[in-house]
């Protein structure tokens, strides 16, 4: 999703304590988040399998 500034955020569904930049996703979403972590051209999303 994209937010107001033009940076994309994380869907409201998977913040976590409402934070736009902090999320979690069920494991068969993982390969999805670590995909969109991958073409990131700034690097700053980091995904973590906890």
């Amino acid at each position: 999703m994209e937010g107001d500034d033009g940076t994309s955020e994380i869907v409201e569904e998977y913040r976590v304590g409402g934070d736009s930049a902090i999320g979690e996703v069920p494991d068969e979403m993982y390969e999805c988040a670590k995909k969109g972590a991958d073409v990131c051209p700034e690097e700053v999303i980091i995904v973590n399998k906890i």
